[in-house]
């Protein structure tokens, strides 16, 4: 009797293993079957993206194929791709990466159009080392003397000839000078060289750009309102004095977005920083067209600002402290500001 209790405990026990094993074949199969969603590249953390445009450069130098690189860089979501290379590139430059990581990054912004000033020096040719290279030493190689069989004729011996007898050499007698004085020409006077007027008034020699950036720096934690307070890069135009100028036309290189100085009161405008990092230069004035230095990248995430920076700003009180809070999200991210000033050359 025990022994047909237990097989038929076996009995039930497999029975319901492979009802379970069919329900469950059942369910995931037929009601609820597994949907397999790619991830997008748009989807990577920061980190992984910037690895990314990182390899994509890298390929782009091996390739020259910059329609892949665009097509490649197109799928992390970016709106501006170009813009995207070159911030990474300007921060790159600015915590000393590794060179061979910025030429890469720099050439692929130069090729999508959006290098700038600061990336020049990363854009020239390496000039060719010279190795000297010794000239093939000759080899002395004797030459057969030339047979002298046939003897040569003598050179006959020339018969002295009897010199002619010296004559006697002529004695000098000055003579006496005449009384009769010589009658010289009157010189004509000398023509003196009258330089001529100039014709042209020389121009004064203009300065390299028009507009120069004397001031760009991020506001202190306290000038910004603590980590509540504004994301904007606050611009002031000035003239040699200091006076505050109007009608300058700031553009953002990234955005294209345009400010006019005066807009935010005498020689002020302002751009906001919308979860992104900006440049900033002027393009022209109430006379016309100009130039001007163009910022370094003003960014408000903090993963793409110098830890020393966020020092300086007073956001942390040591490099350590700011790792810290950092890596537990902990500091005013997407609140920073900066002032960048402009001054006129002229």
């Amino acid at each position: 009797m025990i022994e047909f209790s237990r097989k038929l405990i076996l009995l039930l026990l497999g029975a319901g293993i492979a009802l379970g094993i069919v329900i469950g074949l059942v369910i995931g199969w037929v009601i609820w079957p597994v949907e397999y969603i790619d991830t997008d590249l748009s989807d990577l953390k920061s980190q992984y993206k910037e690895d990314y445009v990182l390899m994509v450069s890298a390929a782009f130098a091996q390739n020259g194929n910059l329609q892949q690189a665009v097509e490649r860089l197109e799928k992390l979501g970016a709106p501006n791709p170009g813009q995207l290379v070159a911030v990474q590139a300007e921060r790159y430059i600015a915590e000393g990466r590794d060179v061979s990581d910025i030429r890469a990054l720099v050439n692929l912004a130069n090729a999508m159009g959006a290098a700038t000033s600061r990336m020049l020096a990363y854009l020239v040719t390496p000039t060719a080392t010279f190795t000297f290279t010794p000239a093939p030493t000759a080899t002395w190689t004797p030459v057969p003397p030339t047979p002298t069989d046939t003897p040569l004729p003598a050179t006959p011996t020339d018969t002295p000839t009897p010199l002619p007898t010296p004559t006697a050499t002529a004695t000098f007698t000055p003579v006496a000078a005449t009384s009769t004085p010589r009658q010289s020409t009157p010189s004509q006077p000398r023509a003196t060289n009258t330089p001529a007027a100039p014709t042209n008034t020389p121009e004064p020699t203009r300065p390299a750009v028009d507009y120069r950036i004397i001031t760009q720096r991020m506001l202190t934690i306290q000038e910004n309102g603590g980590c509540a307070g504004n994301h904007h890069i606050f611009i002031k135009v000035i003239d040699l004095a200091g006076n505050p100028i109007d009608g300058v036309v700031i553009q953002g290189i990234w955005t294209n977005e345009r400010h006019v100085s005066g807009e935010k009161g005498p020689g002020r405008a302002e751009i906001a920083l919308w979860k992104s990092g900006e440049q900033v230069q002027v393009i022209a004035d109430t006379e016309g067209a100009r130039t001007s230095e163009v910022s370094r990248v003003l960014d408000v995430r903090e993963e793409n600002i110098p830890i020393e920076e966020l020092v300086a700003a007073g956001y942390c009180g040591s490099v350590a402290e700011c790792q810290q809070l950092l890596s537990q999200n902990r500091l005013c991210n997407y609140h920073h500001s900066y002032e960048v000033v402009f001054q006129r050359q002229w």
